[in-house]
């Protein structure tokens, strides 16, 4: 019989319930064993083989002796095997050959111990046990966690893979956003050179690609390289997601035009045909199709668009990120109006609103003006190779200071009174519900095809309110308000989340503060702050 010593109990006002009666008082004691303590029990009598009723055989013929009981409580690929009509339910001895023999014992003395250890040798064959094993899900998202914060470019791939192979559907999108975002260091990795024709294929097709197309070809060719022999079979369905008309004409002439493997590969020509009618080598003519190998990735920028309307010639600049150069645009933003112009999607420019500039010089002359017939309805389209501006139809409101947002062919403008939005294709403006809650100084940003309208001013305070606009059902709602109240914030959409950067509050004072939104969640959590106080700032 075991001494009083070798099993604790912890009393606790909690666990005493009194009961008086007239004559007698009844005392009810809830005894409580530490948490743990059967199972250190049951692991003691394992080593010693005691009570066992199941040897497991691992591939290398190693025995490891358990308690079906305890297998079937913590593993539900046990508790199938044992309650069930499947022969192992009667066997003393089964064989897992799927596992590595050392991870399947540290599996088993987890189950026994709440313990394991894991390191990047074993990580990966630990949770394919996991998966197989079916252990709670608590401790496969720790694994997963600990494989996502020492992810990188070297073996983004291999994780891929792996969530793919275990049917790990949310670690698998994070392995392949990781991917697309860090691509122009991941094809230079020996992994990259390793993958199948179907997965550079997946890569090099997405719309969420974050490189230049010159590094897509890049890619595509040294894969071919790679195993020219067996691989150059693939090289016109790959070419067909390489955007040689996007690419610089240095490029193209210096490197896509001289490669002998495209050069004699009929099946390619109509690729190169599209290029040579945008970079007009050697004199040819072509008529360019209207292709998606014409436009940019929507989920990869090359340049920084700066404008304003101060300084002579009223002309855009435009800075390309990957050859470090400015360039001055022939586009002229248009003098008779101080409005918004914005860098569309596919790379147009949207001028819109503002404040007639002819009026203005003459607006404190006039008693009956008021300061709301100075603002203009009216709105531009152009692109970068072009000097002219096309205007559109007008606003069904005048406007200035607007707040504009694009989801796809649409160009919303949300107001608390009269929100609107216009559509490209079809060039008309369509009313559209106003927020909910009328504020001033709030900022909007679209994210995974929505409107969000985020803070703002409401008579003295600035607030957290957050309200989420769905184009489907023109309907706006409350989502979680951020954690401090701001106005001004400056807003930025990245990964499928929302940060609300800097702003103002309280007289103002101006903010280091930085939250970050997720919408799968619906809430908003704290991240690195600022290094100096901003309002107004552009990302």
């Amino acid at each position: 019989m075991a001494s009083p010593e070798s099993k604790r109990i912890r009393l606790s006002s909690q666990d005493v319930e009194n009961i008086a009666n007239d004559n007698e008082v009844q005392t009810n004691i809830v005894l409580k064993i530490p948490n743990g303590l059967c199972y250190k029990k049951f692991d003691e009598m394992r080593s010693n083989k005691q009570l066992c009723d199941i040897k497991i055989i691992a591939k290398n013929g190693a025995e490891i002796w358990a308690h079906k009981v305890v297998l079937a409580a913590n593993s539900e690929y046990f508790n199938i095997m044992f309650n069930s009509k499947f022969k192992e339910s009667k066997e003393l001895e089964i064989q897992i050959q799927e596992l590595d023999p050392n991870v399947l014992s540290l599996l088993i003395d987890f189950i026994y111990s709440s313990e394991l250890v894991v390191n990047e040798q074993n990580v990966q064959e630990i949770l394919n046990g996991i998966c197989l094993l079916q252990l709670d899900e608590s401790i496969c998202c720790e694994c997963i966690d600990y494989i996502k914060s020492r992810i990188d470019p070297a073996n983004c791939l291999g994780m891929k893979e792996m969530a793919e192979c275990l049917g790990l559907s949310d670690f698998y999108t994070f392995c392949l956003n990781y991917t697309l975002v860090n691509f122009k260091q991941v094809y230079k990795n020996e992994e990259f050179l390793l993958i199948t024709f179907d997965k550079i294929l997946q890569l090099i097709k997405s719309e969420d690609l974050c490189v230049n197309d010159e590094k897509v070809y890049k890619s595509v060719m040294k894969w071919i390289k790679y195993d020219r022999e067996s691989r150059c079979k693939h090289l016109p369905d790959l070419m067909k997601y390489v955007r040689l008309p996007i690419v610089s004409s240095t490029f193209f002439e210096c490197t896509v035009d001289k490669e002998p493997l495209l050069k004699f590969n009929n099946n390619c020509r109509t690729y190169l045909n599209e290029a040579y009618a945008v970079h007009s080598v050697l004199g040819t003519e072509f008529e360019a199709p209207n292709s998606i190998r014409t436009q940019y990735r929507s989920n990869y920028s090359e340049y920084v668009l700066l404008m304003s309307k101060r300084g002579k010639p009223h002309l855009p600049l435009l800075y390309n990120i990957v050859t470090n150069q400015w360039r001055t645009l022939p586009t002229i933003i248009p003098l008779d109006s101080l409005g918004l112009t914005i860098l569309l999607d596919d790379g147009r420019f949207f001028n819109l609103g503002g404040v007639d500039c002819d009026l203005i010089q003459d607006f404190n002359n006039y008693e009956n003006y008021h300061y709301d017939m100075l603002f203009l309805k009216s709105g531009y389209i152009s692109d970068a190779n072009s000097r002219r501006w096309k205007p559109i139809q007008q606003m069904h409101k005048s406007r200035s200071k607007l707040k504009i947002a694009q989801i796809d062919s649409r160009i919303y403008v949300v107001d608390s009174y009269h929100s609107e939005y216009y559509n490209i294709e079809c060039n008309k403006w369509f009313k559209i519900s106003s927020l909910n809650i009328f504020r001033t100084n709030y900022r909007v940003v679209a994210l995974n095809g929505f409107l969000y309208a985020v803070g703002g001013h409401v008579k003295n305070y600035e607030v957290k309110f957050v309200e989420q606009y769905d184009p489907k059902i023109n309907i706006w709602k409350s989502v979680a308000p951020m954690l401090h109240g701001r106005s001004a914030p400056t807003l930025c959409a990245l990964n499928g989340c929302m940060y609300a950067i800097g702003g103002k509050q309280f007289f103002g004072h101006y903010l280091t503060l930085v939250e970050k939104y997720d919408p799968s969640t619906d809430s908003w959590v704290e991240v690195a702050k600022l290094n100096y106080n901003r309002s107004n700032a552009a990302v």
